[in-house]
């Protein structure tokens, strides 16, 4: 999908996928005396080396290559550098490597990708490793076959790396949920916020989950590992004025749609 599709859709699930109205906001809310949550990761997602991908002269048809021109997609461009690597594998074989670079129209991978020696399969899958998280993403279900002298995207409409997964988690999905205006009124750097599936605390305040705003409207912006079977979770909010914990409804994590936007997601105060 290439990211002006994603940011398309994006503004189409703003409309669509409300799940009831911000009236319900009140105007004033009193301080209560909730300390400060120790959330903590469930379980920690292990570090991973740099894979060291390399393309050997010896496995590739250096006659027979296409372009593949990429945005990261969903993580967030502070932990996206130049140092991170992508690589294409046809047959199992590293057909491709290159790394991050800034051009003016954001952070991009341009991709030149050979057919290897004896082809028997034009699927590309493409790896991207993260030197800011440590994380190996994998995108296997990369929807372009192999085709010679192709080139797939441009800098100013690429293709977007948006199919993730680790070792520990079968996928990652990406969710904006609106925060009602007490939290936005009230935002503070002291704020806790964790992401939890069922009992497991799947992410807390940081580098794949913070708050944003666009447009006028502050949204928790976060990538979530998923298992599979997985279909909910919900959004934990600690506010150090306020003193009080609030929890989002449940929203779908289904794996199948890797971008959604809650434009209300039904906060109220936890007990």
């Amino acid at each position: 999908m290439k990211i002006l599709k994603v940011f398309f859709f994006l503004l189409l699930s703003a409309v669509g996928f409300a799940a009831c109205g911000s009236d319900d906001d009140p105007i004033e809310m009193t301080v209560g005396n909730t300390p400060a949550p120790q959330w903590s990761l469930t379980n920690q997602i292990v570090e991973q080396d740099d894979p060291q991908w390399a393309v050997s002269n010896n496995d590739i048809n250096i006659s027979s290559s296409m372009t593949i021109i990429l945005s990261i997609g969903v993580l967030s461009d502070d932990v996206v550098s130049t140092d991170d690597t992508m690589a294409a594998f046809i047959d199992g074989i590293c057909v491709g490597k290159a790394n991050v670079m800034n051009t003016e129209y954001g952070k991009r991978v341009f991709l030149f990708v050979y057919s290897p020696k004896n082809m028997t399969s034009a699927k590309v899958s493409l790896k991207y490793y993260n030197t800011t998280l440590h994380q190996v993403y994998n995108y296997d279900d990369f929807k372009t076959p192999f085709v010679n002298d192709a080139t797939y995207g441009h800098v100013d409409d690429p293709y977007c790396f948006e199919a993730v997964a680790t070792e520990q988690y079968s996928d990652a999905v990406g969710r904006w949920l609106s925060l009602p205006n007490y939290i936005v009124n009230n935002l503070s750097d002291n704020d806790e916020i964790a992401i939890y599936v069922g009992t497991e605390c799947r992410l807390v305040k940081g580098t794949n989950l913070s708050v944003n705003t666009y447009d006028g409207t502050t949204y928790a912006q976060c990538l979530i590992p998923v298992k599979q079977g997985e279909n909910n979770a919900t959004l934990r909010y600690y506010s150090a004025r306020l003193k009080r914990i609030f929890v989002s409804s449940e929203f779908s994590i289904n794996a199948d749609e890797s971008y959604r936007i809650y434009s209300d997601a039904g906060f109220t105060e936890m007990k």
